[in-house]
């Protein structure tokens, strides 16, 4: 790995001479001195069998978790393997059980975003794609009947042993092409592409058995650990990761933290929790009206802490029949430590970019989750006024371990445990605030505070159960010292206007705007008083 990493750095080296003699300014199409291929791409096998064939190798061999990825690496999962690609820049790949892959392509744009085109002969993957740079990055997923290609959104792949290609965009846009034909596959829908024939035209799929959103108030950082092993969510100081296949998460810069699963495997999954100042936290998990699963813990939590919550999930046919959340407590566990954070998305969270377009927000106001304290029962669901409106998305349902069937590790076909059809599409809840600003008629309370809110306790909070956990003074809009629905509400019909004319007090997290993450922050302390 050594040598071969000195070899490509050299050749590297030597091509950017050649094209400052000629004086070229284009992409790069490969390596610069800086080395993404080398050193800024890694892989994680997450578990079970990986393999990995090296450019030239004769055979595959087993993969190391962590080890540096190059332009032409082949990955091989079999029926127990499941593995991550981590871009230099933060995207990343998520490979399946059964799946054969190539990095066709790796390399950084001028502006430091990811080209990249990765082969899939067979099987499954997931792309999230991060915008870190101004122009983005241009990611293709390549099979032998179509290239689906993105600059920063969220979708799914399957390639069938026939070589039969599903595309299924849980956010954003695909452009999916074949035989010179082009389609748009916008979020919420799918297209099929047989081998030798044009796209299909996008539809929509049906709806999820069930969906779930964890949600985290307060300053802090939040880890979703799936049974299959995957993370999604936000590693300290804010980086955002996102393996688990289907889930969606908010950007750093949101509030609440939010990751919305639609893939649910029965099991537990571990949620982990840290910060970097002494704050109380409010951890709720809601899968809407149906109500299986309705849950709030809450605590005190200081900085060098990691705070985890078990909660299990319990999964029938791809149906949630039921959940329940464990008491939070400190961990010695640290599963932040085994997520990759390359120095390309550290960089850009510096800069205070966004890194995930405004679809990629979660509308959690679209069917709030009714909070309570950790002691009461769980309250009934809350109608919203029709400013956010629910647009359905869809995605494919629970991952199933396949049964591993050897197979010739240097021929690019399908697992015999791979015959199988494509999994159900699932959909997702998607953020509708992409039009004009919309107005009301209604009159606000003349009441209303104008001062500029804060967005996180100004107590010191202490570690004492009996405390409970409290609403910052920011949440109450209409100050009357308790966070209800009336508050959410006022917020809600403001959507889409700046502040001012519209008071301070609606403008919750003080960006300008009445947007749907002023509307998350209130719904997260609802039913909670205010702290003194």
């Amino acid at each position: 790995m050594t040598t071969r990493r000195r070899q490509l750095l050299a050749a590297g080296g030597a091509t950017i001479i050649l094209l400052a003699l000629l004086g070229l300014v284009v992409r790069l199409t490969f390596l610069a001195p800086s080395s993404a291929q080398a050193s800024g791409t890694v892989l994680s096998v997450i578990s079970g069998d990986v393999l990995i064939q090296h450019p030239g190798a004769g055979a595959p061999i087993e993969a190391i978790d962590g080890e540096a990825l190059v332009q032409g690496d082949r990955i091989i999962t079999r029926g127990n393997g499941r593995a991550v690609v981590t871009y230099f820049e933060g995207s990343t790949q998520t490979i399946e059980p059964n799946s054969d892959v190539t990095l066709n392509r790796l390399a950084s744009a001028t502006s430091g975003g990811l080209l990249a085109s990765l082969g899939q002969a067979v099987g499954t993957t997931w792309t999230t794609v991060f915008k870190t740079s101004d122009s983005g990055s241009d990611v293709k997923v390549e099979t032998r009947a179509a290239t689906a290609a993105v600059r920063d959104t969220m979708f799914y792949t399957y390639v069938a042993p026939s070589g039969e290609t599903s595309v299924w965009t849980r956010q954003g846009t695909v452009a999916v092409s074949a035989l010179g034909v082009a389609q748009d596959v916008a979020a919420g829908t799918q297209s099929l592409v047989a081998l030798g024939q044009a796209p299909a035209p996008s539809v929509d799929v049906p709806p999820p058995a069930s969906e779930l959103t964890l949600t985290l108030d307060g300053p802090g950082w939040m880890l979703v650990r799936s049974p299959s092993g995957y993370s999604s969510g936000l590693v300290p100081p804010g980086a955002p990761v996102n393996q688990i296949p289907l889930a969606t998460i908010t950007d750093p810069s949101v509030r609440p933290e939010a990751v919305d699963l639609i893939s649910l495997t029965d099991g537990t999954y571990d949620v982990y929790m840290a910060t970097g100042q002494d704050v109380l936290f409010h951890l709720t998990a809601y899968d809407g009206p149906a109500g299986r699963c309705v849950q709030n813990k809450g605590g005190a939590m200081r900085p060098g802490e990691t705070w985890v919550v078990h909660m299990n999930v319990h999964v029938v046919g791809g149906k949630l029949e039921g959940c329940t959340l464990s008491d939070p407590q400190v961990t010695q566990d640290d599963p932040f430590r085994t997520i990759h954070v390359p120095a390309g998305l550290t960089r850009a969270l510096a800069t205070g970019r966004r890194l995930l377009p405004d679809y990629a927000v979660l509308a959690a106001a679209a069917t709030a989750a009714p909070t309570s304290t950790p002691e009461s029962s769980p309250a009934a669901s809350v109608v919203r006024p029709t400013q956010i409106a629910k647009t359905p998305t869809f995605a494919p349902t629970e991952e199933v371990a396949a049964t591993d069937t050897p197979q010739p590790p240097d021929t690019p076909t399908a697992p015999a445990s791979a015959t199988a059809q494509a999994p159900t599409p699932l959909p997702i809840r998607v953020s509708t605030m992409t039009g004009s600003p919309v107005r009301v008629t209604a009159t606000p309370p003349a009441a209303a505070p104008t001062a500029t809110p804060t967005a996180t306790p100004t107590a010191t909070p202490t570690s004492t159960a009996t405390a409970g956990p409290c609403a910052p003074k920011s949440a109450d809009v209409n100050g009357d010292g308790v966070v209800t629905n009336a508050d959410v509400a006022l917020v809600e019909a403001y959507l889409g206007q700046t502040s001012p004319p519209v008071p301070a007090a609606y403008d919750v997290n003080g960006d300008g705007v009445i947007s749907v993450s002023d509307a998350q922050f209130v719904i997260a302390y609802e039913g909670l008083p205010v702290c003194p």
